[in-house]
């Protein structure tokens, strides 16, 4: 299996949301192996680099999207990126 790469997976959340950015912030603690990349539906350029991200839509329901572009939502994304930083499996 050498030479595989990890899954990435994206998790698009809240920054506003106080509950969000704490759960965000232990999600990046654990990511020892870099397999999340986070980010905050609120940053200034976000509409820009994922114009694919319905934001209305997004600040409703967690949204994540896997590397191939395939878009996950709600407990789905909590699922998934708990379980590639090797945490919480359900």
């Amino acid at each position: 299996m050498a030479g595989l790469q990890p899954m990435k997976f994206t998790v698009f959340y809240d920054g506003n949301c106080p509950l969000c950015a704490a759960e965000m912030t232990l999600l990046a603690n654990y990511d020892h192996h870099s397999r999340l990349c986070l980010e905050d539906i609120h940053a200034r350029d976000f509409s820009q680099r994922y114009p694919n991200i319905d934001l209305q839509a997004a600040n409703q329901i967690l949204h994540g999207q896997t590397a191939d572009g395939t878009l996950v939502y709600g407990l789905d994304v909590t699922v998934t990126a708990w379980g590639l930083v090797g945490k919480k499996p359900w």
